[in-house]
């Protein structure tokens, strides 16, 4: 990938993030924030700014960088990522539960990651595998945190597809989950032969394997919410491929 999708894809992300957590604070009273939405609350004047910023920024990489694939790519993760500001914000209580959140936002993150990769390997299906795994590892990591916060966002009146199961109905849908994504990798094992996009998928797979041991343990880990920190770092894991190719 050239350099501006790498500048690109980091701005966008922390566009979207910050514009998620403000419009949570126009949602919701002020009692109801966590710590990071109150940073939003302090500083709305400075986020509105670095929001336009960040946007103008990503404008000026497409506009700049004339590369189809990047274009389409990125436009293609548009109306989902507005999907998902429309259904957050506006969506009425009784129907939330036909928004499963985690989901989009999993597919969400994918598609922005993967979207322009495959485009550029010229009819090459090879990607699927890894960006179908990334997908279930970023379902697993925000399944796992939604259990875990179930408490917190009652209190906070934040929406979770957790809530929505109950909590032992979304354990057990994140251990299938995990196991789905097991299978895919032991399939892709079984099928492709390429040493670079077999490295990532033994990263992805080790990563399924770290949330769940992150799950298991997130009790002892309660202090200063250093699961999400741990499960955070986790995301790092694939710049080994980068480091080692």
């Amino acid at each position: 990938m050239p350099y501006i999708w790498y500048a690109g894809l980091a701005a966008a992300t922390w566009a979207v993030y910050l514009t998620d957590h403000y419009l949570d604070t126009l949602r919701k009273p002020s009692a109801y924030h966590s710590s990071r939405h109150f940073t939003v609350a302090q500083n709305k004047n400075a986020v509105q700014l670095l929001i336009a910023v960040l946007t103008l920024f990503c404008s000026l990489l497409m506009w700049l960088n004339a590369d189809p694939a990047l274009f389409w790519s990125a436009l293609l993760c548009v109306p989902f990522v507005l999907l998902y500001f429309l259904l957050t914000f506006y969506a009425n209580t009784r129907y939330q539960w036909l928004f499963n959140k985690e989901l989009l936002v999993a597919f969400v993150y994918t598609l922005s990651v993967y979207a322009v990769v495959i485009l550029k390997s010229a009819g090459s299906y090879s990607y699927l595998f890894p960006a179908v795994l990334l997908f279930v590892v970023c379902y697993i990591n925000l399944l796992m945190l939604s259990i875990i916060e179930m408490k917190k966002d009652l209190a906070t009146q934040k929406f979770s597809w957790a809530l929505v199961l109950g909590r032992q109905r979304a354990h057990l849908l994140l251990y299938a989950v995990a196991v789905a994504g097991i299978c895919i990798y032991i399939t892709f094992l079984l099928m492709q032969n390429r040493s670079g996009i077999t490295q990532l998928m033994h990263i992805y797979h080790l990563m399924i394997i770290l949330h769940l041991m992150l799950y298991r343990l997130h009790a002892k880990l309660e202090a200063k919410e250093r699961y999400r920190k741990l499960s955070e770092l986790i995301f790092w894991l694939p710049a080994l491929a980068l480091l080692t190719s």
